[in-house]
């Protein structure tokens, strides 16, 4: 299981990444989009006390962990009440339907580690593993691939630049027919200002794809996930 480690351009600059497609989007593990870092417990720290703490739960389509269930590899109740009192505040990708590439809610999982290096308080967070180079390379060469044919960029939104909004992460999902054209947007919940939408969706609509005849399996789509992240240069 991977780990995420917490801690705490010209004039404007957007940039556009295609981050998953297909069923990889309907069964990946639960993957935090925001994290507010617990802290480790200190009179844990000072006895040299490391833990594990699991949380189960239900990923909500808002990107919510809720229901959640906890086990600590440890006895001490500072390791959970520290997760606790954090989990609230964490915002994560939501599964997506296969039926409409919609957010859904779903089971999740994620493991916290408290550990301590060089006397040093050390917390992460799990998050699904890199992509298999090894299996996409295997894919594409059985025809499930996805390629950009034609890619508008965003641009950022004066209003925004007014507000002096510094930035913004948009997470959209869209519904691609087998002639690559784009049928359908929704998003992911990220917490972006609104005046963010109508930009990617303004670009996002013009994109075109290929699709690999390995993608569809005589589906009349393939959902695909794009990250746009917009920065307001100094």
């Amino acid at each position: 299981m991977a780990a995420l480690l917490l801690a705490s351009a010209p004039a404007f600059a957007e940039d556009e990444v295609l981050t998953g497609w297909g069923t990889e989007l309907t069964s990946r593990p639960a993957q935090p989009m925001i994290v507010v870092p617990p802290e480790y417990p200190k009179a844990a720290l000072a006895k040299g006390i490391q833990a594990v703490v699991d949380v189960v739960g239900t990923v909500t389509a808002a990107g919510a962990f809720t229901q959640p269930v906890y086990r600590s590899s440890v006895d001490d109740p500072a390791f959970q009440k520290a997760v606790e009192e954090v989990l609230g505040l964490w915002m994560f990708f939501a599964a997506v339907s296969g039926e409409n590439c919609e957010p859904k809610a779903a089971e999740a999982q994620v493991r916290v580690w408290f550990e301590i290096e060089n006397g040093k308080a050390k917390v992460s967070v799990s998050r699904p593993p890199d992509k298999d180079k090894a299996k996409l390379a295997a894919e594409e060469r059985a025809g499930a691939y996805v390629k950009v044919l034609t890619r508008v960029s965003p641009v950022y939104p004066n209003k925004a630049i007014q507000k002096n909004i510094r930035g913004a992460r948009i997470v959209a999902l869209s519904q691609v027919g087998p002639d690559g054209r784009v049928q359908k947007i929704v998003y992911q919940n990220t917490g972006a200002d609104p005046l963010f939408y109508g930009t990617s969706q303004y670009a996002l609509e013009r994109w075109v794809y290929e699709i690999g005849p390995g993608m569809l399996k005589d589906r009349p789509f393939v959902c695909l996930e794009h990250t746009f992240r917009y920065r307001l240069a100094d």
